[in-house]
C-alpha cells in the first residue's frame, strides 16, 4: 500500500507533523514507511528522513490507531522526577531505556524494576542509546566523570533538562555573569547538546499528554544544532507535547528559570508568544524570583537529607 495523500492531512499520523509538513512518503519492502518531514524554524525549511512502521493493511485510511517512532534506546542520567517520569513514559510507548543517577545502579534498582528501564551506572546509561537525557543538578555536572562521552558516536543526541538555581546549586560564576545554562553544560560534557524538559514540572509532564490537535495542548520549548533537535521535536510530539522550536543552543536563555514560558504549561501559540517576549538583560531578575519561589523547596530538602 502506497501513501497517496497529495497534502499532509491532520487526521492521518503518517502526514501529520507538528510545527511541520510531510512532502513525500513510501513504503518500503520491508514494511517501514520512509517519510520526509520539512520542520519550519525562523522562516528557513530543513527537511529529515524519518523511518517508521508503515500503517496496517485494512486499518481506516491505511492507518493505526498510534503511529510512533521506531522504537530506540535511550539513556537516562538521573533519576530524579523528571528522569523518571521520562523513563515511565518512554517504556511505555516501547523504547528501551536505561537508567543512571549519582549512588550506581544498586540504588534505583527496584524503581527501574517497576517503570521497566535497566538499572546502569552513568558510563553505561552515556553509552547506551540513540538519545541520552543528562536530567541531574547544574552543579552535579561538574561532578560527571571528563571522558563520560568519550568514544559515544557523533550522532547520538544528548538532551539537558537543567535549571540553575543558585540556593541549590551554589553561585557558578559563569552563569552569574551572563552564561547561558545549557551553554555551560555543553562545555563541560565536551558535547552539544539539545535544551528540553527544563521548563514543565514533572508532574505536568506525567498528566498532561494529549493526542495532536488536541486545542490547548502543551507545548515544549526545543532549543539546539538543527539536526539533533528534530529528533528531539518528534521524541516530544510523541510523549503528547506539541514541539516548538526555540532556536540555537545560545538562545535557550529563553527557557531558563524565571522566564515567561517557565512551569506555565502553555499551548504553542502562546509559547511562542513568550520565549518572544522574554528579555535577557532580565535574566538576574528572572532567576532571582525563580530562585526565592523554589527556596523554601530546596532547603526543605536539604533538612531531610541524611
Amino acid at each position: 500500500m502506497k501513501h497517496r495523500h497529495r497534502s499532509a492531512r491532520r487526521d492521518c499520523p503518517a502526514c501529520h507533523v507538528v510545527a511541520g509538513q510531510a512532502v513525500a512518503s513510501r513504503q518500503t519492502p520491508c514494511g517501514t514507511v520512509r517519510l520526509r518531514e520539512r520542520w519550519i524554524s525562523s522562516g528557513q525549511a530543513s527537511e529529515e528522513l524519518v523511518i517508521r512502521r508503515a500503517p496496517s493493511v485494512g486499518s481506516p485510511h491505511g492507518r493505526l490507531p498510534s503511529f510512533q517512532e521506531a522504537h530506540m534506546k535511550i539513556g537516562i542520567i538521573g533519576a530524579g522526577h523528571i528522569g523518571a517520569t521520562l523513563a515511565r513514559k518512554w517504556v511505555k510507548l516501547g523504547h528501551q531505556v536505561s537508567l543512571a543517577n549519582s549512588r550506581g545502579p544498586d540504588s534505583i534498582r527496584e524503581l527501574a524494576a517497576e517503570i521497566g528501564a535497566t538499572a546502569v551506572t552513568a558510563a553505561q546509561a552515556a553509552k547506551s542509546g540513540e538519545v541520552v537525557v543528562v536530567t541531574i543538578p547544574q552543579r552535579a555536572v561538574m561532578d560527571l566523570p571528563k571522558d563520560l562521552f568519550q568514544g559515544v558516536p557523533a550522532d547520538v543526541v544528548i538532551i539537558d533538562t537543567g535549571n540553575y538555581y543558585p540556593t541549590r546549586d551554589g553561585a557558578i560564576p559563569e552563569l552569574e555573569q551572563g552564561k547561558t545554562e545549557s551553554v555551560w553544560v555543553s562545555e563541560r560534557l565536551g558535547r552539544p547538546v539539545v535544551k528540553a524538559f527544563n521548563n514543565i514540572y514533572s508532574q505536568s509532564l506525567a498528566d498532561k499528554s494529549q493526542p495532536p490537535g488536541t486545542p490547548g495542548r502543551v507545548a515544549l520549548p526545543v532549543a539546539g544544532a538543527p539536526e539533533a533537535k528534530a529528533k528531539v521535536l518528534r521524541l516530544i510530539d510523541e510523549l503528547g507535547f506539541d514541539p516548538v522550536d526555540a532556536g540555537d543552543l545560545e538562545g535557550s536563555w529563553r527557557q531558563q528559570p524565571g522566564t515567561p514560558c517557565y512551569t506555565q504549561d502553555l499551548d504553542a501559540p502562546k509559547l511562542k508568544a513568550a520565549l518572544a517576549a522574554s528579555d535577557r538583560g532580565r535574566i538576574p531578575e528572572y532567576r532571582k524570583a525563580a530562585d526565592d519561589a523554589a527556596k523554601p523547596f530546596f532547603l526543605a530538602a536539604a533538612q531531610r537529607k541524611p
